[in-house]
């Protein structure tokens, strides 16, 4: 949220790479029912970024988010094991 708009990132399951994002003002459609992410490109550009910024500050693997911790470790058992192979 920033003011009176809410930008809203979707990401199918399976597919982080296709997130697509969306955007509401929520002054003039508080039922979210017009998406204007494809004309104001700027504020969802800016909004996404920040978001970014705070999912990489609160994301990170250590003891305090276990579930980001038991990814990590799972990553790296797989990744040793085709090394072992």
């Amino acid at each position: 949220m920033q003011g009176n708009w809410k930008a809203m990132r979707l990401t199918p399951k399976g597919k982080e790479a296709s997130v697509v994002w969306q955007l509401y003002d929520l002054s003039k459609d508080r039922s979210e029912a017009k998406d204007l992410a494809s004309t104001h490109p700027e504020l969802v550009q800016a909004m996404s970024k920040s978001w970014e910024e705070w999912y990489q500050d609160v994301s990170k693997a250590d003891d305090s988010n276990p579930v980001e911790k038991e990814k990590k470790d799972k990553k790296e058992k797989g990744s040793r094991k085709v090394k072992e192979q």
